[in-house]
């Protein structure tokens, strides 16, 4: 397990989707300024995550995050 040291984050943009009554898509962007190791892992993230409910209880059943990153440039020519 790597060791995580969080200087600080801001959440923003959330958005919350209901397919059906028992799940929720949510959706949102995490900017953060961390190490992970040692490594800095500053950036802003978009978040995602899908929630289900059975016998009256939320259950986290996926998650995801991906950095975002600028566009590649393309050469001129």
């Amino acid at each position: 397990m790597s060791k995580m040291d969080m200087k600080s984050f801001d959440l923003s943009d959330f958005n919350v989707v209901f397919p059906n009554k028992k799940t929720a898509i949510i959706t949102y962007k995490a900017k953060i300024e961390a190490t992970s190791d040692g490594k800095d892992v500053s950036g802003t993230y978009n978040v995602g995550s899908v929630w289900h409910t059975a016998n009256g209880q939320w259950v986290g059943i996926f998650h995801t995050d991906s950095k975002v990153t600028a566009p590649p440039t393309s050469p001129a020519g």
